[in-house]
């Protein structure tokens, strides 16, 4: 049982001399920092993994805006039907080039 595990561990620290508990403390105190930074850090890496698959995305929507866009200059059609259908802005559509 879990309870009685703990009781174990708390007995035997209680048994420890002041300088070994103290030892122990701080060994336990920076597994803990440790565990915190590594927690930490695959949430930091989870993140800019997530926002990369954002700005790829986000890529490759603009990248097939652009190709809309200039399939309908091919066409023929004006800069303003072109702006409606993609929602490229007039820049953006004039330096595409057909």
């Amino acid at each position: 049982a879990k309870g009685i595990a703990e009781a174990k561990e708390a007995l035997r620290v209680n048994n420890l001399s002041e300088q070994e508990r103290v030892a122990y403390e701080r060994y336990i105190n920076n597994k803990r920092d440790e565990a915190s930074i590594l927690s930490t850090q695959e949430l930091e890496t989870k993140w800019q993994v997530e926002q990369a698959e954002i700005r790829g995305i986000e890529q490759g929507i603009k990248q097939e805006k652009i190709a809309i866009a200039r399939s309908c200059r091919e066409q023929g059609l004006d800069v303003e039907t072109i702006m409606k259908i993609t929602q490229l802005s007039r820049e953006e559509i004039e330096s595409i080039k057909n």
